[in-house]
């Protein structure tokens, strides 16, 4: 596994990491995460990772991470598309709080649970958001997230 050395969030839009194995740096509009999990070698998301980041648009969570952190998106005032991987188990507290222009949230992980998903994880979130859930757990998935903060407004839809 590579050391981190630096994680910069520069004001010029892009993202550098710098580590052990080399740089490794990205236009932040449209950030794929699973890129960088790779070539750091990690499987979750740090806490507070991007939190209040102006520039972030879209995320894609690869199928190697199994933990997004607390507070990873915390009021990402630009994000608006998330793609969450199937090997996903725990989605922290306040992961998505106040990513007010989040209209796009598809989760590919059947392994979601009322335990590991974190409170206030959704809350903030647009009305008009559309879920895309794996079908055989469209039903509990839309149970669990309105206890965790999203609106009874939001679209569910099954997938697969």
């Amino acid at each position: 596994m590579s050391i981190v050395n630096t994680l910069a969030l520069e004001s010029n839009r892009q993202i550098k990491i710098n580590f052990d194995g080399g740089d490794l740096s990205s236009d932040a509009g449209l950030l794929l995460i699973k890129e960088f999990i790779s070539k750091l070698g990690i499987e979750k998301l740090l806490s507070k990772a991007f939190k209040n980041n102006k520039y972030l648009k879209k995320v894609s969570i690869g199928n190697n991470v199994v933990q997004i952190k607390n507070y990873a998106f915390y009021k990402c005032p630009k994000l608006s598309s998330v793609k969450v991987g199937r090997s996903v188990r725990l989605i922290g507290k306040q992961c998505f709080y106040g990513c007010k222009k989040l209209r796009t949230l598809n989760i590919q992980s059947p392994g979601l649970s009322q335990k590991y998903t974190g409170s206030n994880a959704f809350k903030g979130t647009p009305a008009k958001m559309k879920v895309y859930v794996p079908r055989k757990q469209a039903k509990n998935y839309k149970k669990l997230f309105l206890k965790r903060g999203m609106r009874k407004t939001v679209t569910f839809k099954g997938i697969r």
